[in-house]
């Protein structure tokens, strides 16, 4: 009986200390990684190697942020970008998307990993539209202040990769590397260079199963290192 007591208080001590762990490592973590990743560290399905799926890929860059940064003080610059990522991160989240990384004033979103999703094109497109709703909201804001409204640049891929830790063991990030990958990232200079909110794959745009109403269709375009891509066009620019 004695024995038998011992291990249930061994049992709910142990439960207790999980629950008390995995609370420190979201508070200590939950602003630094995606909700998907930092539930998966924490139910112990991150690990080196990752694996292969078929995922979709958005990046985002702000038109002319270069010589904005250039005109502004660097702490005006840095409350910009943090209001610009407090808009659209969480409409990103809200579709799946798992957030690579910050750059400047770019980012890079992955769909389908660490946690599968059943049309990842599907979400990528969700959200590509979700953040621009976000940023006119901004706008909407920044303009009332005298300030001058930011412009995004959107670009859209699918494709199989492969995901999981890249680094050391000392730094490492959760990532995918992939054609879709660089697709996507010069779709998104093709965004800037045409005029549009978001330029997307036509094969992206099949996968996720969207009707190409009130998409343009840009033709076959000749990307950087890649052979050429049929890509469309949403959000035209006037």
């Amino acid at each position: 009986l004695a024995g038998g007591v011992a291990v249930a208080v061994r049992t709910v001590l142990d439960a207790r200390l999980h629950r008390r762990e995995q609370r420190r490592l979201t508070s200590t973590f939950g602003g630094y990684v995606s909700p998907q990743v930092l539930r998966a560290i924490l139910d112990g399905r991150v690990a080196a190697g990752g694996g292969r799926r078929h995922l979709a890929f958005l990046f985002a860059d702000l038109r002319g942020f270069t010589s904005l940064s250039e005109r502004a003080a660097p702490d005006a610059v840095l409350a910009l970008l943090n209001r610009y990522y407090a808009a659209i991160t969480p409409v990103i989240h809200a579709q799946g998307g798992t957030i690579d990384n910050f750059r400047g004033d770019g980012l890079m979103v992955m769909f389908g990993a660490p946690e599968a999703i059943e049309r990842p094109a599907r979400a990528a497109v969700a959200a590509a539209r979700a953040v621009c709703a976000a940023i006119d909201q901004l706008n909407q804001e920044l303009v009332a202040e005298g300030q001058p409204p930011l412009e995004l640049a959107l670009g859209v891929a699918a494709g199989d990769a492969v995901y999981g830790d890249l680094g050391s063991p000392d730094r490492k990030d959760y990532t995918a590397l992939g054609d879709a990958v660089n697709v996507a990232a010069r779709l998104q200079d093709v965004a800037k260079e045409r005029g549009y909110a978001l330029a997307l794959t036509r094969e992206a745009l099949s996968e996720a199963g969207i009707e190409t109403a009130g998409f343009d269709d840009l033709g076959d375009v000749e990307l950087k290192g890649h052979s050429p891509v049929r890509v469309m066009g949403w959000g035209a620019r006037t």
